[in-house]
C-alpha cells in the first residue's frame, strides 16, 4: 500500500492523506439528521411506556404499584382481570384503598 508520497519538502503540493476527504460537511449533516430521528423515535418510546405505567397505577394504584421500596409484588395483566372478575362476580362494587403494610 503506498500514499504516492515521496517527499514532504513542499507541503503545499501534497493533499489529504486520508479518504473521504471533503465530505465532512456532509458526514456532520448526516449524523445530525440520524440524532434528531433517533430523539425523535426515543420520545415516542418513552411516552409510550409512561402512558402503560400510567395505566398500571390507576388500575392498581400508585402505592401498590410502587410498593415499599419498589419490592412489592405487581400481579400481571391476566390476574388483575381475573380479581376484577371475581369481584364483580361477588357483587363487590369498589374495595377500599389498601394501606401500607
Amino acid at each position: 500500500m503506498n500514499t504516492g508520497v515521496d517527499s514532504f519538502s513542499d507541503p503545499a503540493s501534497v493533499g489529504a492523506l486520508f479518504p473521504f476527504a471533503g465530505s465532512e460537511v456532509v458526514l456532520v449533516v448526516i449524523s445530525i439528521l440520524l440524532w434528531l430521528l433517533w430523539q425523535i423515535r426515543q420520545t415516542k418510546v418513552e411516552n409510550q411506556e409512561y402512558e402503560r405505567a400510567l395505566a398500571i397505577y390507576r388500575k392498581v394504584g400508585t402505592a401498590r404499584a410502587l410498593g415499599k421500596d419498589g419490592t412489592e409484588w405487581l400481579p400481571d395483566e391476566a390476574e388483575l382481570t381475573a380479581a376484577a372478575e371475581a369481584d364483580q362476580l361477588a357483587g363487590e362494587t369498589e374495595k377500599p384503598p389498601r394501606t401500607g403494610d
